[in-house]
């Protein structure tokens, strides 16, 4: 892995780390605390996009991207499979972390499984 490498991949595992703290800590950044589910859906999610993706810095695991992905979708769906899209501030807050987290994961999930560079002969 070159330099520049690793550099994209601890700016992706910063970014995505980012997301799990606001997304975390979002609902009373954006006082949607006192609807229940989203609440813990958003700290729950949250906390496990944040730990996985801390923990890359560590040592990069490809499972640990496919979780962030998962979630990722998951995030964006969940307003309507736990019933608060009337939330506005909720489904806002879930779509748009949800999006980001998921083509995060996919970038790097794409990184880890592209064609790698033609080697020099």
């Amino acid at each position: 892995m070159t330099v520049l490498d690793e550099r994209v991949d601890a700016t992706l595992n910063a970014a995505n780390v980012a997301l799990g703290v606001i997304f975390l800590i979002s609902p009373w950044l954006l006082d949607f605390s006192g609807h229940q589910l989203a609440t813990w859906n958003a700290v729950a999610s949250g906390a496990v996009i944040a730990i996985l993706t801390f923990a890359a810095f560590v040592r990069t695991r490809e499972w640990e991207k496919w979780v962030d992905l998962v979630v990722g979708l998951w995030v964006i769906a969940s307003p309507w499979l736990l019933g608060f899209a009337g939330v506005s501030s909720a489904l806002w807050t879930h779509l748009i972390v949800g999006v980001l987290v998921a083509i995060l994961a996919a970038l790097e999930l794409w990184r880890v499984h592209g064609t790698p560079p033609a080697s020099a002969a």
